[in-house]
């Protein structure tokens, strides 16, 4: 149960500062209302993750170490890889007035966004229908987590560049897995928590060394003046 409880604790963590450092980052290079955004899709992310546990939930039960293994492997890897997908999507919000082909872009964003609170809330929402009897121990560890998230972000936002906020916050996430993976083996869960460790490894690297600024915003234009 411990292994469970510090689990939860640190995915919560993890979620958290993925979501503050989303915020920061889109506050940048687009504009500060991407942070109400980010905001609704981690709501959207929980509350897809709840219908989902309950329409399968006797599955999931069933299968409860598997699934929940799942759930933060993939909430890992897709927390990992958004980040890096993200700079390769040519969105502009301010041309969804008058360009209705960036509307296709911006829900590629938001799914991409959605998906790793989507994953994270399955793995929490899981462990509390499994152990409903200690769903207060959980719960605790929920909020704990949580509160331990948005101190540790907003730490991290003075001594990390944001493009490499996200990619270290994954590595939370991962130890999550790798913390799961201790108590379980098994030859899939070593594999998958292998390609988790190379997905992380090779994208820190590759994480971008500098934030493109939407060329609509009054700042883009300001750096074009001559120093």
């Amino acid at each position: 149960m411990i292994f469970l409880n510090l689990g939860i604790c640190l995915i919560s963590t993890a979620l958290i500062a993925y979501q503050l450092a989303l915020m920061r980052i889109l506050s940048f290079i687009q504009w500060y209302h991407f942070a109400f955004m980010i905001i609704s899709l981690s709501l959207l992310g929980f509350g897809a993750s709840g219908v989902f546990l309950s329409i399968f939930r006797e599955r999931f039960i069933r299968q409860f170490s598997v699934f929940f293994f799942l759930f933060l492997f993939a909430c890992s890897v897709s927390m990992i890889l958004s980040i890096q997908v993200l700079r390769f999507i040519p969105f502009e919000p301010y041309l969804l007035v008058v360009d209705f082909s960036q509307i296709l872009p911006l829900l590629l964003v938001c799914g991409l966004l959605f998906l790793p609170f989507v994953f994270g809330a399955g793995a929490i929402g899981l462990a509390f229908m499994y152990f409903a009897e200690r769903v207060h121990q959980l719960y605790f560890a929920n909020l704990f987590g949580s509160a331990i998230g948005g101190v540790l972000a907003l730490c991290l936002m003075f001594f990390i560049h944001p493009t490499k906020l996200i990619p270290t916050i994954a590595v939370i996430a991962f130890f999550v897995v790798f913390l799961i993976w201790l108590k379980l083996k098994g030859k899939i869960f070593t594999v998958l928590v292998g390609i988790n460790f190379i997905i992380l490894v090779l994208t820190i690297p590759l994480a971008p060394t500098y934030l493109k600024m939407s060329e609509y915003k009054s700042l883009s234009k300001a750096k074009l003046l001559p120093e």
